[in-house]
């Protein structure tokens, strides 16, 4: 077998872009809190939007923790008012899944499972519940082609990790309610930072529905 001329890849921090160097700023080690790094990543979340084709009535906002930390913000915020289908296919979604049944706690969860490589069939989701999935598996690659299956006039929130897919195929927004990534897979590097992308059900979920539970600030 022939090694390819770069062989960095892998299914964690990727390698940086041919030419990339490390940039010069004035702002590393400086506080995200500060008025000068706010402004910076409102311009990167601005981006994000804009590069990703985001609709303008959706929210992107920017987290620690990456992709785990973005996930987890937001299934401790939006779950519990809906009984839950988890589509568990691969090793972050059945960690999804887990953190949903033996950390929340959620009565009524239901596991879609399926054995790793393939995908677990979204055709079995009741879309009268939450769903929560994630739209590519990180160590297989194996993806969902589209997501035509999501109906438009589903009553539960779409909560999907789309890590390894986000920036590598088209998205409809619009079948996304909540969305979880992080910067690694695209950007080459792990940062430590998370995105999330809120559509309109979702930020709708969050003014009405307050969890009986404890959320992390």
């Amino acid at each position: 077998m022939e090694r390819p001329e770069c062989a960095c890849f892998s299914s964690g921090p990727c390698a940086k872009r041919l030419g990339w160097k490390v940039p010069l700023c004035k702002f590393v080690g400086r506080s995200h809190r500060s008025a000068d790094v706010m402004k910076i990543l409102q311009e990167s979340a601005r981006l994000l939007k804009k590069v990703l084709k985001i609709p303008e009535n959706y929210y992107v906002g920017i987290v620690g923790a990456s992709a785990t930390g973005a996930i987890e913000a937001l299934m401790w915020s939006l779950l519990g008012e809906r009984e839950i289908d988890v589509l568990a296919c691969c090793i972050f979604s059945n960690l999804w899944a887990n953190d949903i049944v033996e950390e929340l706690k959620i009565p009524g969860t239901r596991l879609i499972r399926e054995d790793f490589p393939k995908l677990s069939d979204m055709s079995r989701a009741d879309f009268n519940r939450d769903l929560v999935f994630c739209l590519s598996s990180t160590t297989s690659g194996a993806s969902y082609r589209n997501l035509d299956l999501i109906p438009d006039d589903r009553k539960g929130l779409t909560i999907c990790d789309a890590t390894s897919a986000v920036f590598a195929m088209d998205i409809d927004w619009t079948k996304l309610d909540a969305t979880s990534f992080s910067w690694q897979k695209g950007l080459g590097g792990e940062a430590g930072f998370g995105s999330i992308v809120l559509g309109p059900r979702a930020v709708s979920r969050l003014e009405s529905y307050k969890p009986d539970r404890a959320i992390p600030r």
